[in-house]
């Protein structure tokens, strides 16, 4: 089976050409899968049946995964399947009959302006760090985009004088988002002060560490802890939490529903109907503050 499996990511990386994120989602929940069934002494996928996929979902169940998780690992189970069936791996399919789970939807977290504004001031642009780190968390704030993207942004993607930026997003697919002047100051600042300490940057990309390293997702999400726990946020607050106070505020603020979904890059306007529950429930409290009969 992991010989099997070792092909299948081979051939969604490759042929595919699945996102390097994507494919290590896939890794993941197979790794996961085949440790499974070695533990069951289940080694030859002819003899892996529909019972086998329901008795390891319910593990993962039992061990508190969400919905949306183990959904994802049914997901990645199915396509293997389909993969071996393809190839002549297997002669039937046993997750054929495997259903995803319900949903329970849950809302994502956002900030209060009050707390993004609390988050900003706290950052000391006194150096290289602070002005850095300003810039990365205003960005997401101001632009919605999400971390992977932030971290793929190059100088020929900001449009400075048309205050715009050119994202490449999920399928490579490129939508434009307008660079709010307060992103705009906090980043030629940012640039300013990388000439300023002649930190060389040969990696192409803006956002980059003292050291003159390309910065990762977990850099990012070390950042917005650090300074969350400088304010006393204690919520969970992770990169995607900016985008979605971004979302949340923009339609607070009265943006239509389909230019939040472009600014997005939503492809399903589904997606961000999300955001007018949150919307919805923000009139209904100034409803009740602001009605005489609320």
């Amino acid at each position: 089976m992991k010989n099997i499996v070792s092909k299948f990511i081979l051939y969604i990386k490759f042929d595919l050409r699945l996102s390097n994120n994507t494919v290590i989602s896939y890794e993941n929940d197979l790794t996961k899968y085949i440790r499974y069934l070695e533990e069951k002494s289940i080694l030859n996928p002819n003899k892996i049946s529909a019972k086998n996929i329901r008795n390891f979902i319910s593990e993962l169940s039992l061990k508190e995964y969400k919905p949306s998780t183990v959904n994802r690992i049914i997901s990645s189970i199915k396509k293997l399947h389909l993969y071996m069936i393809d190839n002549e791996f297997i002669d039937s399919n046993p997750s054929e009959l495997i259903e995803s789970q319900k949903n329970r939807r849950n809302f994502p977290d956002t900030l209060s302006l009050e707390e993004i504004t609390l988050i900003l001031d706290s950052i000391e642009i006194s150096n290289f760090i602070g002005v850095r780190d300003k810039s990365i968390l205003t960005m997401l704030y101001s632009t919605g985009i999400r971390v992977t993207e932030l971290l793929n942004l190059k100088l020929s993607n900001i449009y400075f004088k048309e205050e715009y930026i050119q994202i490449s997003g999920k399928g490579k697919k490129e939508r434009i988002v307008p660079l709010g002047l307060i992103a705009k100051k906090m980043l030629l600042n940012y640039l300013d002060m990388i000439c300023e300490k002649s930190i060389s940057n040969n990696t192409g990309y803006i956002y980059i560490s003292y050291r003159s390293k390309r910065l990762t997702r977990m850099s990012i999400y070390n950042i917005i802890k650090k300074y969350c726990n400088l304010v006393g946020i204690d919520k969970r607050v992770s990169p995607h939490t900016f985008r979605h106070s971004f979302a949340t505020h923009m339609l607070e603020g009265g943006a239509d529903l389909r230019i939040v979904q472009e600014l997005l890059g939503h492809e399903n306007i589904n997606t961000t109907e999300i955001y007018t529950h949150l919307d919805s429930t923000y009139l209904k409290e100034v409803h009740k503050l602001c009605h005489p009969r609320g």
